[in-house]
């Protein structure tokens, strides 16, 4: 039996403790919001109020936010939706990783190769990584949607806006949790097919963008307000025509190299969803502010600082499978 509109908006509804949902009924929820748009948005709209309440502060500590997230998951609009179909997550109960100190930068802003820790020994012959042309059609369209997903929210932040230090703090807080959710959904669309890879990285752009523009910051407030066409024009460049101010304009830029692609990186490192969690936060709060314009110039010094944030947190065969991911620089 289908789910109608009104039991869906009675789910999301404000009440008390989030309710248990079984994975029949997620995937009914999941249904419901491929098929109705209004629904959908009602969605987008809640999750952007959940982000916009979520207490960001000067550094708080770990426990501090956990504590403040669980009070809050109490009250929580959202329900924990455990299966992978489900376009519903809860986003609440799951962010708390992301509020934290943000990952101190080198003292110089010169980082060089010698700068990165020396290669750990290492036991077996390490594979080469998987090429993005070899990959299932699947995965392969998924990691080029989701590295446009990444840079995409950079650019709403460090090309559009020039957000005062505390904004721009929580934008990246609030656009990591947007990404994650976006990026679920994106992954649960293309795994059913019936899209290629432009409709649903446009589709995962409005997504996002509905969500960051329900949630604006003083200093962080000027978004399109609308993705009217998208193409990846390469596997190594992509464009999208928006609707920015009430007017046209087109965005081209290079995808993100391997080495930043969030869903290869899992991939070929062969990465749990904890390390990746480590991964993203690292990454995201370091080298992929200003992204996309440093991809764009050439910047030579990205390369070198994405090996310095990444490689402490892998084992040493990870190591050797993302230096070689990075290529010589």
């Amino acid at each position: 039996m289908d789910l109608r509109c009104d039991e869906l908006r009675e789910l999301l509804a404000p009440s008390g403790d989030p309710l248990p949902v079984s994975v029949e009924r997620a995937e009914l929820v999941a249904k419901h919001l491929d098929q109705c748009a209004e629904c959908d948005l009602r969605l987008n709209r809640r999750v952007a109020e959940a982000l916009g309440a979520i207490p960001v502060g000067e550094g708080p500590s770990l426990p501090a936010v956990r504590h403040l997230l669980q009070e809050a998951q109490r009250k929580s609009i959202f329900l924990r939706v455990a299966a992978v179909a489900a376009a519903v997550l809860a986003i609440l109960t799951t962010g708390w990783g992301v509020l934290h100190q943000t990952p101190s930068a080198p003292s110089s802003s010169r980082v060089t190769a010698d700068r990165v820790p020396a290669p750990a020994p290492v036991d077996h012959p390490i594979p080469d990584p998987p090429r993005l042309a070899d990959l299932p059609e699947v995965d392969r369209n998924f990691v080029q949607s989701d590295g446009v997903l990444a840079l995409y929210l950079q650019f709403c932040l460090s090309c559009l806006n020039s957000p005062n230090e505390e904004d721009k703090r929580e934008y990246l807080t609030r656009s990591l949790l947007i990404y994650r959710e976006v990026r679920s959904r994106s992954r649960s669309q293309f795994e059913r097919g019936g899209e290629g890879v432009d409709a649903r990285t446009r589709a995962a752009l409005n997504d996002a963008l509905t969500m960051i523009s329900a949630s604006k910051l003083a200093s962080v407030n000027f978004f399109p307000t609308n993705v009217i066409a998208f193409k990846m024009e390469t596997p190594d460049r992509w464009r999208s025509d928006h609707l920015l101010g009430g007017r046209g304009f087109r965005l081209t830029l290079p995808a993100a190299p391997a080495y930043l692609n969030f869903a290869y990186l899992k991939i070929a490192l062969g990465a749990d969803d904890a390390l990746m969690g480590r991964i993203e936060e690292t990454l995201w709060f370091g080298v992929y502010v200003n992204l996309p314009q440093r991809l764009e110039e050439r910047d030579p010094t990205v390369a070198p600082k994405a090996l310095q944030a990444v490689l402490p947190l892998l084992s040493p065969r990870q190591q050797a499978i993302y230096r070689k991911i990075v290529g010589p620089m």
